[in-house]
């Protein structure tokens, strides 16, 4: 297990030494809460997060979760972003606003030398291999609860705690994303 700041300093190196001329491609996973989002706002590359592909509330007003991969709309986050980072040429996808439960708008990305994809569901095997560098961010039990109370309030905490926090879980460990990964942050308080 690693710091953040041992985690940027191997990030630059290999940054730094890759030869490709398509971006290198960093994805983060892991726990709800234990600073994913965070640490890929530390960099000054592009980002997208998996939050942008939800899978809006059926007919009835139900949000649909698979046994494993929640309720990310996995084939869209295929067509739109996996079918387009090998390439050098800026592409478009759809963000889904929780808020509302549709797509609201577009982001456009234009590769750099780097780019981050950050979010629970981004290492799922049926994605393909796609990224240069896989980390997983960890969180002890306690922390994760502190941190999402602090964010979202305890009726936020009530509804992790029931919904997404277990379809999370079932993800992990249904695919073994921690051992999918090159290296594991732990990221405690």
């Amino acid at each position: 297990k690693l710091t953040v700041d041992r985690i940027t300093e191997i990030i630059y190196n290999k940054i730094r030494g890759q030869s490709s001329s398509r971006p290198f491609v960093i994805a983060v996973d892991g726990r709800a809460a234990s600073g994913k989002t965070t640490f890929a706002g530390m960099f000054d590359f592009p980002i997208i997060h998996t939050d942008d592909f939800f899978r809006p509330k059926n007919q009835n007003g139900v949000i649909e979760m698979s046994e494993h991969i929640g309720n990310f709309d996995i084939e869209r986050f295929k067509s739109e972003v996996v079918n387009n980072l090998k390439n050098k040429n800026s592409f478009e996808y759809g963000v889904f606003d929780c808020a509302v439960g549709k797509i609201t708008d577009k982001v456009t990305v234009t590769p750099e030398k780097c780019i981050i994809i950050e979010g629970a569901y981004c290492l799922c095997p049926l994605l393909t291999e796609y990224a240069d560098l896989k980390l997983f961010f960890d969180i002890s039990k306690e922390t994760q609860k502190n941190r999402i109370i602090s964010r979202n309030g305890l009726e936020g905490y009530e509804r992790f705690s029931k919904l997404w926090i277990p379809a999370e879980e079932r993800y992990f460990e249904h695919f073994a994303i921690q051992e999918l990964c090159d290296y594991v942050i732990c990221t405690e308080d």
